[in-house]
């Protein structure tokens, strides 16, 4: 190979001097446009999650009308596709310890493309939760395999921006998906939407970009397979020599050996629970937030606030979903750069804020009204009114709420929406809506996968990450299919608050227990946690610290 400016040579490197060099390479390698094809081509999977998320939120509005949805159905319908999500996690993560990560991701565009199949046939409630499972089974296994490969295969320095390519690709997605929900809002058609929805197959025709894409090279190592890793990391490291990508494969392989053979029996000994902990603790918290499940009902709840046409309240959706991309792009630049603690804590906390804002809106508009026995018990609290799938509101004689069934509907011209006639508090309440989207974009949904991708060694990686991933989509089926339900209890506004306490434990676990992790490699990583947890986390706030001073490259 021929060498390059930022070659360096460890021929006479000592074992002392070793550890500066590796680090000297690190820093000076750029992502390369393979290693961005082979990113963007896998992080497809988070393009056709987020495509599907984006749609469902959409079609909740249209399927109510066709299958006259009661608030049950609605919330089994998002909580079958997170169960779905649960246990393609699980199995996912089995999967791609003994088989391959790269066989993985393609068996995750075989189940989305399954599941689209599927709901070109959804006809009715039945059929349609099937398909639901289906794609939400995809989901599972997206969520699990992308990060962790993508992980795999990235520059120290790089790995918290491209791992966030993962969830960039998510929300364009989704926002790509709610601009075609507002094409075709207007006609209100299931077998429509539904078909809509069932477009998303072609996307499983990118997918073809996986056959140019290599295994992990920590997987072949991890096999045995150390030259065909020499192959992949010359197209990583570019400008590194020969020498130093044989050092970094010896630096894996000794982290192999001194696991031994991987087992989820491990996964419950020291010091491998640790860090399953700290991931899944972090994952399930972040759930908790609730940002998934009221993305999942973002136009529904728009609809409620106040703007009522559909295509209005989608069209709001879609502002929420681009503030949220513009915050990742904004984690993207900054993820390497100043650390995955600093970020994550200031989403957190900004996350807080706009839960208990969203909640305050609310409370002006639905108020903390519980379920009544009859609908005319709401009288004229519309948006507690319109939650209940009895009731239907109308702007006659000041404001009443009736029975769907009887006859005062009629006479009244009622409605299951509230109109626009507090546009101060709908708007006060759609900007907190933004403010929490964006917050929580900035690292709460983001660097938690990114953590979870890096903190477990190599022999395990793929299990744990498994039980991570099931873990979040295990938490947010839960959360989906009580919150309509629990809203009717103990209210909206009171829902949010719940969410935000949730959310204040969430910081409070990531101050106290999450080490950083910029500028360490997987390996290095894997050390922090054979200290003690009181020391390792001194320790490994003290050198990112240290680490954030060092020069990078100009990017």
């Amino acid at each position: 190979m021929e060498k390059g400016d930022h070659e360096v040579s460890f021929g006479e490197a000592t074992e002392d001097h070793r550890h500066e060099i590796i680090r000297e390479v690190e820093l000076k390698t750029n992502i390369t446009a393979y290693l961005y094809f082979v990113v963007i081509t896998v992080a497809l999977g988070g393009f056709t999650n987020g495509y599907d998320v984006g749609i469902l939120s959409s079609a909740i509005l249209m399927l109510e009308k066709d299958f006259v949805l009661t608030t049950v159905q609605k919330g089994i319908i998002v909580g079958i596709t997170n169960a779905g999500g649960f246990f393609g996690g699980i199995i996912a993560g089995y999967i791609a310890d003994v088989v391959g990560r790269k066989s993985t991701a393609f068996l995750n565009a075989i189940f989305f493309f399954t599941g689209y199949v599927l709901s070109s046939f959804s006809t009715a409630f039945p059929s349609l939760l099937i398909c639901r499972f289906t794609v939400g089974f995809a989901g599972g296994i997206s969520s699990m395999i992308i990060p962790t490969y993508i992980s795999e295969i990235s520059p120290v320095f790089h790995r918290g921006e491209l791992v966030t390519w993962n969830n960039l690709m998510y929300t364009a997605a989704q926002t790509i998906a709610i601009l075609v929900s507002i094409i075709f809002s207007s006609v209100g058609d299931w077998s429509l939407s539904e078909d809509l929805t069932g477009q998303g197959r072609n996307l499983s025709i990118l997918y073809i970009g996986l056959f140019l894409v290599p295994e992990s090279p920590r997987f072949l190592i991890k096999n045995g397979k150390n030259e065909e890793a020499v192959v992949i990391l010359q197209e990583i490291y570019p400008n590194s020599s020969r020498e130093f990508l044989e050092d970094e494969i010896k630096v894996i392989h000794q982290a192999v050996v001194e696991d031994n053979k991987g087992s989820y029996k491990l996964l419950l000994k020291y010091p491998y629970r640790r860090p399953l902990l700290i991931a899944c603790g972090l994952l399930i918290i972040q759930e908790l937030a609730g940002y998934d499940t009221l993305m999942y009902y973002a136009a529904t709840i728009i609809k409620i606030i106040g703007f009522a046409a559909t295509t209005t309240a989608i069209i709001y959706s879609l502002a929420i979903s681009v503030s949220s991309f513009i915050m990742l792009m904004v984690s993207k630049y900054w993820i390497d750069r100043i650390g995955r603690r600093k970020i994550l804590l200031s989403s957190i906390a900004g996350t807080i804020i706009g839960l208990i804002l969203l909640s305050i809106g609310f409370s002006f508009i639905t108020g903390f009204v519980t379920k009544q026995s009859s609908c005319i018990n709401y009288e004229k609290v519309c948006g507690a009114c319109v939650l209940d799938d009895r009731c239907m509101f109308s702007n006659s004689n000041g404001g009443i709420c009736v029975d769907k069934n009887s006859t005062v509907s009629v006479t009244y011209g009622t409605y299951d929406i509230c109109m626009e006639n507090h546009k101060a508090r709908a708007w006060f309440t759609l900007c907190a809506f933004t403010l929490f989207s964006m917050m929580y974009s900035l690292g709460f949904g983001n660097i938690t996968w990114l953590i979870q991708s890096e903190i477990y060694p190599l022999n395990i990686r793929g299990r744990a990450t498994g039980i991570g991933a099931a873990a979040n989509w295990g938490m947010t089926a839960i959360v989906s299919m009580i919150f309509l339900p629990l809203a009717e209890v103990i209210t909206i506004p009171g829902i949010l608050l719940l969410f935000a306490l949730f959310s204040l434990l969430g910081l409070i676990f990531v101050y106290r227990f999450l080490p950083e992790t910029v500028g360490k490699s997987l390996e290095e990583i894997q050390d922090y946690f054979v200290s003690p947890i009181l020391c390792y986390m001194s320790t490994s706030i003290k050198d990112a610290n240290t680490l954030m001073r060092t020069e990078r490259p100009e990017s």
